[in-house]
């Protein structure tokens, strides 16, 4: 990782009740107190984290390579899939970050994309099995501090909200792997693979979620799919439903299973529509992201106040001006989740 641009760790003064320090930037001092105050007068029980996965939740690098993705870490046995895959992100990467690209044009190019690269994974067998062991040999990390963060948000009754381009059943099986206990207040909302009665991938049922609609909206799609599929009263119907695939944009709650149980997530017994109206109440937004895209999801959330920390991971000398317009606080050279904690203490103290 580059070394911060001179005088970064200067700019991050400790009159915000955080200690200065190397690596964090905070663009507006005074503007970051007025927020968490105004939070922390409206309660935690307003509060929620609205956060994207890869290279956010995750580091950047690991063991000095680049951290693998949700998609690339999974080892589809086939060289030629591999090379396929390689090929996708060489065509539509750049339609991706071209600045000068059409939205509508580049929402096309983006579900082309995502369609594509669920084909690949479904033409690869991939089973249900090589998901965990991909996982397991994965070079993947969370950030330091981040089982801290859930830790802290769980004692205060404060969701974590995962929206993801990713895949669900990689992120929760990440999340059984590598965090030391399971956590009630994870919710995740992605892409979710439907296995047969083999273990085998079948489909990716629902709609696709990718880089340009990876928001709150997706949260009442949830709801839509869910009255759609629902058969029952009391939402044993749907819970079902999910757990076949039948309902991509779902809120589960991430659990990893207690001491040796394979069982990686238990899904809700509250419905997808108590879930929305839960996450629309809760109007104080700390929102978590890697890119100036990942500032949209949040969309669809009446916000009283919100606190949007950056994670720059690369290429500060031209990236930072831009994300300390865009984000309150930002992170660089693939730093820990530490800012963010003592952003939740001062909130919740």
């Amino acid at each position: 990782m580059a070394s911060p641009p001179e005088g970064i760790a200067g700019k991050a003064g400790a009159s915000d009740g955080s200690r200065a320090r190397k690596g964090v930037v905070i663009r507006d001092i005074e503007q970051l107190q007025r927020k968490k105050q105004a939070m922390r007068a409206a309660g935690r029980d307003t509060v929620q984290v609205i956060a994207d996965f890869d290279r956010t939740l995750t580091k950047f690098a690991v063991n000095g390579k680049p951290g693998q993705s949700c998609h690339m870490l999974l080892n589809l046995g086939h060289p030629e899939l591999e090379e396929r895959g390689r090929q996708l992100t060489a065509k539509y990467l750049p339609l991706e970050t071209d600045p000068h690209l059409p939205y509508e044009e580049k929402f096309k190019y983006m579900v082309e994309w995502w369609t594509a690269a669920h084909e690949l994974l479904l033409e690869s067998g991939i089973t249900r099995a090589d998901v965990s062991q991909s996982v397991a040999a994965a070079n993947t990390a969370f950030r330091d501090g981040f089982s801290d963060t859930l830790a802290l948000l769980e004692a205060h009754g404060v969701p974590l909200l995962i929206f993801s381009a990713g895949l669900a059943d990689v992120i929760e099986e990440l999340l059984h792997q590598q965090l030391p206990r399971s956590f009630s207040n994870v919710r995740v909302v992605s892409n979710r693979m439907q296995f047969d009665e083999s273990g085998r991938l079948v489909a990716f049922p629902g709609r696709i979620i990718h880089v340009l609609n990876k928001n709150e909206h997706s949260l009442e799609l949830a709801a839509a799919e869910e009255q759609a599929a629902s058969t029952s009263d009391d939402g044993k119907e749907f819970v079902r439903n999910v757990e076949q695939g039948s309902a991509t944009q779902v809120l589960t709650m991430a659990k990893k299973g207690d001491n040796n149980s394979s069982d990686t997530v238990t899904h809700g017994t509250i419905t997808a529509a108590e879930e929305v109206a839960e996450v629309r109440s809760r109007t104080n937004v700390i929102l978590l992201g890697d890119h100036l895209g990942d500032l949209g999801m949040s969309e669809g959330v009446s916000i009283s106040n919100q606190i949007a920390v950056g994670f720059l991971n690369h290429d500060a000398e031209r990236q930072l001006e831009l994300y300390t317009q865009a984000f309150d606080v930002v992170v660089l050279d693939d730093g820990p989740m530490d800012v963010v904690i003592e952003q939740l203490k001062d909130i919740f103290s």
